[in-house]
Parts: structure tokens; C-alpha cells; sequence
């Protein structure tokens, strides 16, 4: 009675080509091999793109697709869930999920902060976003939080900060928003904000000013 029984398990295990046997988190401006395997694991699931190794502007729509019509957390990021969906794992219920995203929220926190930090210096430009071409205060925080596993809504500062929940400065982590009437930077920690400052024309790391708001996208 224990064949038959194994017997159906087995090709539901079989069934599942792994695409990604890697743990790394896959992003815009990942390269490499397992950005490759990426690729030809979404045009198994429908999508139509260059398989070059290269996570750009169609590889990144491809997967935020896939998100999409998987049910996950549309981010544009290959993170374990993702990985697991192009997998073909199905471990995800609801008792299994709450304990993962508590760990990749507060490694994710600090993730934002890191990149924050890295643009430190950057010139200051209005809709900006990028790096090259510098950043506006809403425009820095979306690029923080690119790839943290966090999703902002919105795109200025006003829609950011009414897009989260509101907590007080004690609640306050490393990676959550600090809010101003116009203005938007991510928390540093130890009352410290990192902002791209119109004022000083470039993003900068300096202490907390006024009497701001405090958002979380935890």
C-alpha cells in the first residue's frame, strides 16, 4: 500500500526544474551567470527576453510580471520567494511565511540604510534617482529601498510618507522614513537622517532637524 502511495509524490518532485540554484538576490545591474539561468527561467514562464546575463530594464519588468501572476510581492527583485516560485516550490503557506519576512525586514532595514549611504556626496537634482544622475529627497529613498524586499507606495514624498504607517521617533529603526512637510529622508539611527538636501545640493548624512514624522514600511 506504501508503493502507490510514493508513486504520485514522485513525479510532483520531479516536476520542478530548478532555475536558480543560488542564494544570491538578483536585482537591476546584477550580472552573471545566475542572472542568465534567471533569464531562461522567466522565458519558460512566458516572457521574451535576451538571455546576455545582464538584469536590465526587460529582465526586470519580466520578473516583476512573474511577481505579479504569482502572487508575490511585485518588487523587480529576485529574492527566496521569487526564487522559489521559478523553482516551482510551493512553500509558501501563511504559517510558513510570517517568520521569513520578519528576517528579511530587519535585514532589509539595514540594507537601506547601506545603500543610502553608499550615494552619500551625490548632487542633488529634482526627479532624480539614480546615481548618475543624482537625487531629489523622494527620488533617494525609492532608491534606497530598491531590492530591500520593502515596497513603497507612491513616488513623491507626500504619497511615501501617507503610503506607510506612522510611528512614533522610539519605534523609529534604521531604514524607516523620516518625514517633513516636502521633504523625505531614511532614518540613519541614533537621530541622524540621511536626506538628499536641496539646501546643500547633494545627498548628505546629518542629524534630525524640527519636529518630522516618523513612516514605516515594515
Amino acid at each position: 500500500v506504501t508503493a502507490p502511495a510514493v508513486a504520485p509524490a514522485a513525479p510532483e518532485a520531479a516536476a520542478p526544474t530548478v532555475v536558480l540554484n543560488t542564494t544570491e538576490k538578483l536585482r537591476w545591474g546584477s550580472r552573471g551567470g545566475n542572472v542568465a539561468d534567471l533569464q531562461s527561467g522567466l522565458n519558460q514562464n512566458g516572457a521574451n527576453i535576451a538571455v546576455d546575463g545582464k538584469f536590465g530594464p526587460r529582465t526586470h519588468a519580466a520578473v516583476k510580471d512573474f511577481q505579479r501572476s504569482n502572487g508575490l510581492l511585485v518588487d523587480g527583485v529576485v529574492g527566496p520567494q521569487t526564487r522559489g516560485a521559478l523553482n516551482g516550490g510551493v512553500s509558501m503557506p501563511s504559517s510558513g511565511t510570517s517568520a521569513p519576512a520578519k528576517k528579511s525586514s530587519s535585514a532589509s532595514t539595514s540594507s537601506i540604510v547601506e545603500r543610502a549611504r553608499s550615494v552619500v556626496g551625490t548632487g542633488y537634482t529634482w526627479g532624480g534617482s539614480s546615481p548618475s544622475a543624482g537625487f531629489d529627497c523622494s527620488g533617494l529613498v525609492t532608491y534606497a529601498y530598491q531590492g530591500s524586499g520593502l515596497n513603497l507606495n507612491g513616488r513623491t514624498s507626500s504619497q511615501i510618507t501617507n503610503g506607510g504607517r506612522t510611528i512614533s521617533q522610539s519605534q523609529a529603526q534604521p531604514g524607516d522614513i523620516v518625514s517633513w512637510p516636502g521633504h523625505i529622508g531614511i532614518y540613519a539611527g541614533n537621530g541622524q537622517v540621511i536626506d538628499a538636501s536641496g539646501s546643500k545640493y547633494r545627498v548628505t548624512e546629518r542629524g534630525i532637524w524640527g519636529n518630522p514624522t516618523f513612516v514605516t514600511y515594515r
